[in-house]
């Protein structure tokens, strides 16, 4: 909250991710959406361990290969598309 941050980038994990805004491990409007891009692919497969079911917090998941498209149209508008 006291930066203001919207958006939040993150790899690592091997699959995607998109969590509703969240503050303090729950949805908050006023928190920042999380994207988990770690699904461009690697030796060791996609991640099949997902907590089961999923969070209040979590919009989307998926242990899978796939890529984003992330476009900044301006200072407060972008648009992010996922492709499997």
């Amino acid at each position: 909250f006291a930066h203001s941050v919207d958006l939040v980038l993150s790899g690592h994990v091997h699959a995607y991710e998109r969590t509703h805004p969240v503050f303090d491990n729950a949805p908050h409007e006023c928190g920042p959406t999380h994207l988990v891009l770690g699904d461009g692919g690697n030796n060791e497969g996609a991640s099949p361990h997902y907590r089961q079911p999923r969070p209040d917090w979590s919009a989307f998941r998926e242990g899978s290969f796939g890529v984003g498209h992330l476009v900044l149209h301006n200072e407060t508008h972008a648009t992010f598309r996922w492709r499997k």
